[in-house]
C-alpha cells in the first residue's frame, strides 16, 4: 500500500537516491533534481543546471551528490545550498 506521494517534477522521475537523515533526491526528465523530506513530503531544494534530462543521481556523503544527464555532463552539488560545485564534461 502506498502511504505517501511526493510531487513537484514536471516530467518522468528517472532516479531516486536516499541521502539518509530522512531525505532523498530525485532526478527527472524535466532537467531538474529535487531534495525531499520523507516525513513532511516537502521539496526542500531544487537543483537546476542541466540542459537535458537527468538519468541518475548518486549520494556522496549526505552533504554532496552527483547528477548525470543526457547533456553528457555530471554535476557535483552542495546538497543543502543547491550550489553546483563542479561540472564534469565527457
Amino acid at each position: 500500500k502506498c502511504t505517501r506521494t511526493y510531487t513537484g517534477h514536471k516530467d518522468w522521475v528517472t532516479s531516486v537516491e536516499s541521502i539518509g537523515d530522512g531525505k532523498f533526491i530525485t532526478g527527472s526528465e524535466d532537467k531538474t533534481a529535487k531534495l525531499f523530506c520523507i516525513e513532511s513530503e516537502e521539496c526542500i531544494q531544487t537543483y537546476v543546471g542541466h540542459s537535458k534530462w537527468i538519468a541518475s543521481v548518486a549520494n556522496i556523503d549526505g552533504k554532496r551528490h552527483l547528477t548525470g544527464s543526457g547533456d553528457k555532463t555530471v554535476k557535483l552539488w552542495n546538497t543543502m545550498t543547491g550550489e553546483c560545485l563542479c561540472t564534469y564534461e565527457g
